[in-house]
């Protein structure tokens, strides 16, 4: 059984929700943001009812360039981490998909990067992994949407069995997804 996440409001005031007058922040900001903080993400392993594998996108984008899930980082202090892997799913792919139907995976995954996006330095991530069953129909979909600046679209979104991981010389965190996804 996969365990809940659980998410935690200032018992101060329960029911304010923190909020800030204007989240978004410059390029020059946000680069210096990921120089100096770990910053906080959300991702998403996709899954076939029925079939025992996971389905990889081929990003192009660093921090990780190469076989990799979909998902991004969370923009909004005020959304829940499923509204917020939603919109990355979105935001990726341009799927609509109900935040209720992600679940979330029993570990947090802090990734270490030697190179990111904005720059020639290091960075790191602190993630919440979920899981999202898709229909072979959606699967086509979000492969047809994947966004060409952060995904190989050619490559699409592949099916990978342990296996096929192994032999691809997969990030041992893929593997580790597979495993919390298919491991009992």
């Amino acid at each position: 059984m996969m365990s809940k996440l659980r998410t935690y409001r200032d018992p101060l005031d329960p029911g304010r929700v923190a909020r800030t007058r204007d989240q978004w922040v410059s390029n020059e900001t946000y680069t210096e943001m990921v120089q100096k903080t770990v910053i906080p993400c959300t991702d998403v392993a996709i899954t076939v009812a029925g079939d025992t594998a996971i389905y990889l996108g081929k990003r192009v984008a660093f921090p990780m360039a190469g076989l990799w899930i979909l998902g991004g980082r969370i923009w909004f202090n005020d959304e829940s981490l499923e509204d917020s892997i939603a919109r990355c799913l979105h935001l990726e792919t341009g799927m609509q998909i109900n935040p209720g139907r992600f679940t979330a995976l029993p570990v947090t995954h802090l990734y270490s990067w030697v190179k990111v996006a904005q720059g020639d330095f290091c960075g790191k991530n602190l993630v919440v992994t979920f899981n999202l069953e898709v229909t072979q129909e959606e699967l086509a979909k979000m492969a047809a949407g994947l966004h060409p600046k952060e995904y190989d679209r050619e490559f699409g979104l592949q099916r990978f069995t342990l296996e096929r991981l192994a032999d691809e010389h997969a990030h041992p965190a893929l593997v580790d997804l597979y495993n919390d996804i298919f491991t009992k």
